[in-house]
C-alpha cells in the first residue's frame, strides 16, 4: 500500500517545489499539504472504502485550488518573470487535472452512484469545461440508462448550454426508447422542439427573412420500417459508452449561422419518421396505421406530431396534458397555426378536461396583448360560459373567476357573468353539490368499495382524489394525540396499491405519505408490532437504496426488540434481508444476537440451517 500512495504522489512534488520556490506556499505548508494527502489516499486504497472518502480527499484539493489561486494572484507582477509565470500557469493546471484525476477514480470506483456522476458533472460545469461534461454525460448514461434526471440533464445541457439542437434531439429520442413510459421526457422532448421552432421564428423576423412557405408533409413509414431502423440505430451505438455530439464542429453552431430551408425539411422529415407511432388498439391490417400531420413545419407540425404521440399514450390524464398546452401558449413566437390545431385538438377530444380548457383559454388572451380590448372581453365571457356548460361544478366557476382576475378584467364584466351563473339552470351544479354531501358522510370504507367498482377512468380519478383528501384530513394531518389503527393501516393498504393501482400519485408520492404515517404511529406506539409488519413490507417493495436500507434495518430491530425473544420469523426476515444488502459479517452478528435472545434455540438453529441451504442451492 505504500508503494502505491508514494507512486500517486510523485507527481505532486515537483508541482510543490514550484509553489514553495516562487514564495506562494511555505516549506511548513508543503509538508502539510503531503502529510495530508499521503492519509487520504490510504483511505481510498483501504477495503470498506466509500464514496464520502472520495469526496472528503475532493474536498480537501478544492480548497487547495482555491488557496493556490488566491495566492497567485496577490504577487507582485514585477518580481515575477515571464517563466515564473509560465511554471505557475503549469502547476495551477496540474491542481485542475488532479480534482478531474480524483472524480475519474470516484466514477470508476463507484460506476452505479448517482452521487458521484452529479458532482463529477456539477464541477465541470463550474470550470466551463463542457467537452469534458460532454463525455462525463455519455459515461454516466452508459452506466445509468434508466435513470430519468440523468437524460434530463443530457438534454438540457445540450439544448440549453450549448445550444447543441441536434446532439439534443438525438438524446431525446434516444432517451424515448429506453424509457418510454416517462412523462418527464416527453415534455422535456416537446420543450425543445417548441423552443427551437420559436428560436428559428425569431431569427427569421429579427433579419427580416420571410417564412418559408413549405410543402405539406405526410407521415406515411409503416410500424415495421420503424422497428427496423430503430434496431439498426441501436447496433450502431455501443452498449458500454454513448457518445454526446460536440458542438465545435462548424455544422452545430446553429446560433451563428442561419439553417438552410431544404435542411430544415429534412430535419422535420427525420422528426416525423423516428414519431411515427402505431395504433396499439388495432391489429392486422390495421398495425401500419400512422400519425398524419397537414402542417408545415415552420407551422409547428413537429410539435403537434409529439403532442398527438403524447395524447394516446396519456389521453386521460388533465393535468399533464394542460402543462403542455400552458407552455405552447405561453412561449414567445409560438406559430398562431399551432395554436389554432391545439385549439381544435382540445375541443374534439379534451372538451371535458378543465385545466386543459383553462389553461388554453388563459394562455390564448395573455399571449394577444396585457390589456384586453372589449371584444377580447366578450371573446373571454364566451368561452368561459361555455366551458361552465360543459363542466358544471363549482370548482371550475371559481376558477373561471381566477382565470378573470388573472387577466385583469373589468368588475362589471365580472360581475355580469356571475350574474349569468345565478340565472343558469343550476340543477347539474346542485345535484354534483348533492352527491359530494352525500359522498362525505360516507366512511372510508364504502369510499374504498364503490371507488374499487368504478369503470369510468376520470370518475374513478375524481372519486381517488377525494379519498386521499379524506385521508389527509382524517389521518395524516389529524391534531389528535393518538392514531385510528384501523383508518391507519386502511390508508397504508390503499396507498400502497393493494386495493388497486392508483392514477393521480406516482410510487414516490405513496410512499411518502405511507412512511410519514408509519412513522407518526410507532413514534406514538413504538411496540406495535402489526405495524412495523406493514411498514417492512411496504420498504421491501421499493429499490433497496440508502434510505430504504436505513428504514428496515431500525423496523427490524424495533420487531426484533419486541419479539426477539418469541418469534423466530423476525430474526430469519432480518438474516435474509442483511444476506442481500450487507453480506455474511452481518449475518453472523445477527445470528449470534438471536442466540441470545431467542428461547426455543434448537428450532432457531434447524430453520436457519435450511434457510442457509435454500439460499445456497
Amino acid at each position: 500500500m505504500a508503494q502505491v500512495v508514494e507512486r500517486l504522489l510523485e507527481t505532486t512534488v515537483e508541482q510543490l517545489r514550484i509553489f514553495q520556490k516562487l514564495k506562494v506556499i511555505t516549506e511548513h505548508e508543503a509538508k502539510q499539504i503531503s502529510r495530508k494527502r499521503r492519509s487520504l489516499e490510504r483511505n481510498l486504497l483501504q477495503r470498506e472504502t466509500t464514496p464520502k472518502h472520495y469526496f472528503r480527499y475532493l474536498q480537501y484539493e478544492h480548497n487547495v485550488q482555491l488557496l493556490l489561486k488566491r495566492r497567485v494572484k496577490k504577487l507582485d507582477r514585477k518580481d515575477v518573470t515571464s517563466i515564473d509565470k509560465t511554471r505557475l500557469r503549469r502547476a495551477l493546471f496540474q491542481q485542475d487535472s488532479r480534482v478531474m484525476f480524483l472524480f475519474n477514480r470516484a466514477s470508476r470506483k463507484f460506476p452505479m452512484d448517482w452521487t458521484v456522476w452529479k458532482n463529477y458533472l456539477k464541477y465541470c460545469l463550474q470550470t466551463n469545461s463542457s467537452r469534458l461534461a460532454s463525455r462525463v454525460l455519455g459515461r454516466a448514461l452508459a452506466r445509468l440508462p434508466n435513470l430519468e434526471e440523468l437524460w434530463l440533464i443530457a438534454i438540457s445541457f445540450e439544448f440549453d448550454h450549448r445550444k447543441n439542437m441536434r446532439a439534443a434531439r438525438v438524446i431525446a429520442q434516444r432517451a424515448l426508447r429506453q424509457l418510454e413510459n416517462s412523462q418527464l421526457l416527453w415534455k422535456e422532448y416537446f420543450r425543445i422542439e417548441l423552443y427551437y421552432l420559436c428560436r428559428q421564428l425569431f431569427q427569421r423576423q429579427y433579419l427580416g427573412l420571410p417564412i418559408p412557405e413549405r410543402e405539406k408533409v405526410e407521415n406515411s413509414q409503416s410500424f415495421t420500417e420503424l422497428n427496423h431502423r430503430d434496431t439498426v440505430c441501436s447496433q450502431e451505438v455501443s452498449d458500454d459508452h454513448i457518445p454526446l455530439q460536440d458542438s465545435d464542429m462548424e455544422e452545430d453552431n446553429e446560433d451563428n449561422q442561419l439553417l438552410l430551408d431544404e435542411e430544415l425539411d429534412l430535419v422535420y422529415r427525420d422528426i416525423s419518421q423516428h414519431s411515427s407511432i402505431s395504433h396499439d388498439s388495432t391489429k392486422g391490417s390495421d398495425q401500419n396505421q400512422t400519425i398524419s400531420i397537414s402542417v408545415s413545419f415552420w407551422e409547428g407540425c413537429t410539435v403537434l406530431l409529439i403532442l398527438k404521440h403524447i395524447l394516446q399514450k396519456w389521453e386521460t390524464d388533465d393535468h399533464f396534458l394542460a402543462s403542455l398546452v400552458q407552455l405552447v401558449m405561453e412561449t414567445p413566437f409560438s406559430p398562431q397555426v399551432l395554436k389554432n390545431e391545439i385549439r381544435s385538438l382540445i375541443f374534439s377530444k379534451l372538451r371535458t378536461y378543465e385545466n386543459c380548457r383553462l389553461a388554453l383559454v388563459k394562455g390564448w388572451f395573455q399571449s394577444d396583448s396585457n390589456s384586453l380590448s372589449s371584444f377580447q372581453c366578450n371573446e373571454l365571457l364566451d368561452q368561459l360560459k361555455e366551458i361552465v356548460r360543459d363542466i358544471p361544478t363549482r370548482d371550475v366557476l371559481n376558477r373561471c373567476c381566477e382565470v378573470m382576475d388573472s387577466l385583469s378584467m373589468k368588475e362589471e364584466l365580472k360581475q355580469s357573468f356571475l350574474n349569468w351563473v345565478s340565472k343558469l339552470d343550476r340543477s347539474l351544479i346542485e345535484d354534483s353539490h348533492t352527491l359530494i354531501k352525500t359522498i362525505q358522510s360516507e366512511s372510508l370504507d364504502s369510499l374504498i368499495t364503490t371507488w374499487q367498482h368504478i369503470k369510468d377512468e376520470k370518475e374513478r380519478k375524481n372519486m381517488e382524489c377525494f379519498i386521499i383528501d379524506r385521508l389527509e384530513q382524517e389521518v395524516f394531518d389529524s391534531k389528535d394525540a393518538n392514531v385510528d389503527n384501523k383508518k391507519a393501516l386502511l390508508s397504508i393498504q390503499f396507498l400502497n396499491g393493494e386495493m388497486g393501482t392508483l392514477a393521480s400519485l406516482n410510487n414516490l408520492e405513496c410512499l411518502e405519505r405511507i412512511r410519514k404515517l408509519y412513522d407518526r404511529i410507532l413514534h406514538l406506539c413504538p411496540m406495535n408490532v402489526s405495524v412495523i409488519r406493514i411498514a417492512i413490507h411496504v420498504e421491501e417493495r421499493q429499490n433497496h437504496d440508502k434510505q430504504s436500507i436505513h428504514r428496515l434495518r431500525k423496523l427490524f430491530d424495533a420487531w426484533c426488540e419486541v419479539e426477539g425473544s418469541v418469534c423466530i420469523d423476525c430474526w430469519l426476515q432480518y438474516i435474509t434481508f442483511e444476506r442481500k444488502c450487507s453480506g455474511p459479517h452481518r449475518v453472523t452478528q445477527l445470528y449470534w444476537k438471536a442466540m441470545k435472545m431467542l428461547q426455543n434455540k434448537a428450532e432457531f438453529m434447524e430453520r436457519f440451517s435450511l434457510l442457509q441451504h435454500q439460499l445456497q442451492g
